[in-house]
């Protein structure tokens, strides 16, 4: 009995309707690992909005399911963030980020779930030249990216362990470790919006 109880209570969470939205959201396992989607965007925009940071990374890998048209439950958002991922700040110098951002592209065309969806930074990626160097023109809003200047990188705390090979997160410095479930925040965003619209695109722009 008290497990029902329970299980009763579970599912009514889970059924309760948070907002709705006009389009498709794309978190299909092909698109998260080889290319930014509005999807990623707007789980990196959430994650970088309620950290107050420069900019935000989260990993293609962990974004497992789409979300439809329509209302929009807290199923959906669990289904699309299903693991505990918690959300993490750290501080990080320019000359570290683009060697993430290194990691993050340097098996394409290949999927990876290593693959960074971002928010506060756009960058462009050249396939063709070798791993270690594909990235180009990485800005901070308007601003070029500063090897030698500092930022403030909100993430989950899987790829602030050192996740998905991204070591140098690791020396990076620490400056919230919030506990705050990372789909948990993306539940709260999208029941303070209401009707969740598209955020902007072209952060990830892979050249031809």
């Amino acid at each position: 009995n008290i497990i029902d109880h329970w299980n009763e209570q579970l599912q009514a969470r889970l059924g309760s309707v948070i907002g709705s939205s006009n389009i498709d959201w794309d978190g299909e396992r092909a698109s998260v690992r080889t290319q930014e989607t509005n999807l990623g965007n707007l789980v990196a925009d959430v994650i970088r909005n309620a950290a107050g940071s420069d900019i935000a990374v989260t990993n293609g890998g962990g974004i497992r399911a789409s979300i439809p048209a329509g209302d929009i439950r807290v199923a959906d958002v669990y289904n699309t963030l299903p693991f505990d991922n918690s959300l993490v700040v750290v501080e990080m110098m320019g000359m570290d980020i683009l060697e993430a951002l290194e990691h993050s592209v340097r098996l394409l065309p290949e999927q990876n779930g290593a693959f960074l969806q971002v928010s506060g930074i756009t960058f462009e990626v050249d396939p063709k030249a070798l791993p270690g160097g594909r990235v180009i023109n990485a800005k901070i809003g308007e601003n070029r990216l500063s090897a030698s200047a500092y930022y403030t990188v909100a993430t989950n705390d899987f790829i602030a362990a050192g996740g998905d090979g991204y070591d140098t997160f690791m020396n990076a410095t620490l400056v919230a470790e919030t506990g705050i479930m990372l789909r948990d925040v993306m539940v709260d965003y999208i029941v303070e919006q209401g009707n969740v619209e598209a955020p902007e695109g072209g952060r990830v722009v892979i050249l031809k």
